[in-house]
């Protein structure tokens, strides 16, 4: 919300800059200051904290990066507010702030997801199963199942192995394991998912897999570890992040040193420039 009122005050000083008198052109400039200042403050802090972390370890990084452009923006936006020069540049930090925040919330969204759906796939695992003995069924804990044992499923329970079925056919939903919303027809001799619901009549099967071995475990370890893990790609700008970051640093102060000597008034928006692009 700071952003977009920020940007929007930004706006009337870009357009209409040439038909406003001072005064007013400052009234935009403290308004705007005002919105900006607790955006890169508050909202932006993740990335302040992150900028003097990595000062204290000496190991450069992103946020570093993100706080010296978010900075750098605010501050030289504030002077020239303060003595009245040409330009300002807090719509590019509050924007920083925005854009970065926003990746971040992606990224936290699909790794919460992951995890909800590894959750999910522990939760459907039953806790107790029936198994066929001459003497009639028995409850048994799920866990203790071994291969070989014939296990009956009532309709609409969850099946707690993999195994084989034994019954004429079944019908089972596994829409959590396959994503296939329609129930899907097995006949006797054909596999059968732990973590699938038995959808039409009760059906008897035998076990092939049990607990940590079955599909559904294997699953839900597959997707815990995919919410834990971080892809190969961002371990690897982890490791050149920190030559990138000082590479970068020491190209905006360069071009803002040559900018000093050619046109002065465009060193500032220069180097603010490269530092947006990186």
């Amino acid at each position: 919300l700071g952003a977009m009122q920020a940007m929007m005050a930004s706006e009337a000083l870009y357009f209409g800059a040439a038909a406003m008198d001072p005064a007013t052109r400052d009234f935009f400039r403290w308004i705007t200051f005002l919105v900006a200042t607790p955006v890169v403050y508050y909202a932006g802090w993740p990335f302040l904290r992150g900028a003097w972390q990595q000062l204290r370890w000496r190991r450069p990084g992103m946020d570093l990066l993100v706080a010296t452009s978010v900075l750098l923006a605010w501050g030289a936006s504030t002077i020239e507010t303060l003595r009245g020069g040409p330009h300002v540049y807090f719509d590019a930090a509050v924007m920083f702030v925005l854009f970065l925040l926003a990746t971040r919330e992606i990224e936290g969204a699909v790794r919460r997801r992951t995890l909800a759906a590894a959750a999910l796939l522990a939760r459907r695992q039953p806790a107790t199963a029936r198994v066929i003995e001459a003497a009639g069924d028995r409850t048994v804990d799920a866990a203790s199942l071994a291969p070989g044992a014939r296990v009956r499923v009532a309709s609409g329970e969850v099946l707690p192995a993999d195994g084989t079925l034994s019954s004429a056919e079944g019908a089972f939903d596994e829409s959590l394991l396959s994503g296939e919303s329609r129930p899907i027809l097995r006949r006797a001799g054909d596999a059968v998912l732990a973590g699938s619901l038995c959808s039409a009549a009760a059906i008897e099967f035998t076990v092939t897999r049990a607990g940590p071995d079955t599909t559904l475990a294997q699953l839900a370890r597959l997707a815990l570890r995919a919410g834990a893990s971080r892809p190969r790609i961002a371990a690897l700008a982890d490791r050149v992040a920190a030559g990138f970051v000082l590479v970068m640093l020491g190209l905006a102060a360069l071009t803002a040193v040559a900018w000093l000597a050619i046109a002065p008034e465009r060193a500032l928006p220069a180097a603010l420039a490269v530092l947006a692009v990186s």
